[in-house]
């Protein structure tokens, strides 16, 4: 078995994509809109695309990391049940005694706290994609 070299593989799939246009062109869209692929290059990611008179290769581009500014939560909003101590008050009789009065009893007040954000550089996953060279 003989194997057709990528250039001759090149000529044959442009050839065969013209000819199936020819046969199978709609109505509805233009030579000049006319677009077909094919893979050249034994998996290296290559591909031409036909447009209208030249053929654009296009190349993957791998996915990669990249680090981006974001607004991020450091604290989240939170409850907090605090005691409040009791108000005693100290005051004299008359015969010079002291007498303990309670001003305020002691109680529970909830404190909301506010969230906590920051500007901070975050790892964000681009995945790959196809660019035209």
């Amino acid at each position: 078995m003989k194997t057709i070299g990528s250039r001759n593989a090149l000529v044959a799939g442009l050839a065969l994509g013209i000819a199936a246009f020819a046969a199978f062109g709609s109505s509805s869209a233009s030579a000049s809109e006319f677009r077909f692929g094919f893979r050249v290059g034994g998996g290296y990611g290559h591909e031409h695309f036909y447009r209208g008179g030249y053929c654009a290769p296009r190349i993957w581009g791998d996915g990669c990391y990249d680090r981006v500014l974001q607004h991020v939560v450091v604290c989240p909003e939170r409850t907090e049940r605090i005691w409040v101590e009791p108000v005693y008050q100290t005051t004299y009789d008359s015969c010079g005694k002291p007498v303990v009065t309670c001003v305020h009893e002691g109680f529970f007040r909830d404190v909301c706290y506010r969230a906590r954000y920051e500007d901070r550089y975050v790892r964000v996953w681009h995945s790959g994609y196809y660019r035209e060279y």
